[in-house]
């Protein structure tokens, strides 16, 4: 038996109007598109650059702690007749964590040899912070992915980059004897020194307290 179909051919054909987007569709798209990116990537670059910020603050930690053990080692294992306090080594690490020839972050450069005090003799200290540190568990810059113990000079304060790291103190007179405030501060991408830092912690080398406790607390030391 047939069935025989009496619809016409016609009513088959494909709609040509649904063959594709007109130019006013895909301007308004390409709209859409444009708007999302201007408002999207600049909102995910600033998250990044935050979450930079906080990785430099949780380095900046650890660099503080290694930094007191250190000083805490040559304390304990001066001359017994040696009259040196904890400040006197904290004092050799003020500058920039990386630098090879002002402190004693990376290499033992400043000597504390006066007879009677800290490390006597012709050598004085041995060994710098990053000599107790392993290599592997450096803290790192994220703004240059390099060690902040590293002597290959990407984080000595000579080249201006994000998340440089500091030592500044702050020394209270006003106290008997003097207290000195140690903060490690920063630079951020809105720097345009080495010695301009980060979100109000100042600029120079020996920032006021008020600007020195929006950084990195490292310790609080009597004379």
């Amino acid at each position: 038996m047939f069935v025989r179909y009496t619809q016409s051919p016609a009513l088959y054909m494909p709609d040509r109007r649904c063959a594709g987007f007109t130019l006013l569709e895909l301007a308004a798209v390409l709209g859409i598109i444009t708007l999302l990116v201007a408002l999207i990537v600049p909102r995910a670059l600033r998250l990044g650059t935050s979450a930079k910020y906080s990785m430099v603050r949780q380095a900046g930690s650890e660099v503080a702690r290694w930094g007191m053990e250190w000083g805490e080692r040559n304390l304990e294992t001066q001359d017994p007749d040696a009259t040196c306090i904890l400040n006197d080594y904290v004092e050799t690490l003020l500058g920039f964590v990386g630098n090879t020839t002002a402190t004693n972050w990376v290499e033992p450069r400043i000597l504390l040899t006066d007879p009677g005090q800290c490390r006597t003799g012709t050598t004085g200290i041995e060994y710098s912070v990053a000599d107790i540190v392993d290599p592997a568990n450096q803290p790192k810059n994220p703004f240059n992915g390099l060690s902040y113990f590293a002597t290959g000079g990407g984080n000595d304060g000579n080249t201006l980059v994000a998340g440089l790291l500091h030592l500044s103190r702050y020394r209270d007179t006003g106290t008997t004897p003097a207290t000195n405030h140690y903060y490690l501060v920063f630079t951020g991408t809105e720097s345009t020194t080495t010695t301009q830092w980060h979100a109000g912690m100042g600029q120079g080398t020996s920032p006021p307290l008020q600007n020195l406790r929006n950084g990195i607390f490292m310790a609080r030391l009597v004379e």
